[in-house]
């Protein structure tokens, strides 16, 4: 899961919580920056690239219900197979994507 890391990581939060709470988060604009309209580019490129390799960054764990981030070992953390990222433009426009790892298949 891409949070976005602005104001709208509260509503981010109760829905990763409601309907995925075993998800790490990982909200790749404190490592990138601010993009302006192409944020959302740039968290799209930033999941598709950990659905390539199969990790997410150290800093992408799981929340916890009191709003804290529980800490998840590295051995521990299963290879990543999807993603989902969500964005909040500047007018409050919303949208989310949803990123599957694709099956190969061999002739």
């Amino acid at each position: 899961m891409s949070a976005n890391g602005t104001f709208i990581d509260g509503a981010e939060r109760d829905a990763i919580m409601h309907h995925c709470p075993e998800s790490r988060v990982f909200a790749p604009k404190g490592a990138l920056g601010e993009g302006v309209g192409a944020s959302i580019l740039w968290e799209v490129i930033a999941a598709a690239e950990a659905i390539r390799s199969g990790h997410l960054p150290q800093s992408a764990q799981p929340l916890e219900r009191d709003g804290g981030v529980a800490k998840v070992p590295p051995r521990e953390q299963r290879p990543l197979q999807r993603a989902i990222v969500s964005g909040c433009g500047m007018n409050q426009q919303v949208a989310g994507l949803s990123l599957k790892a694709a099956r190969l298949q061999t002739t």
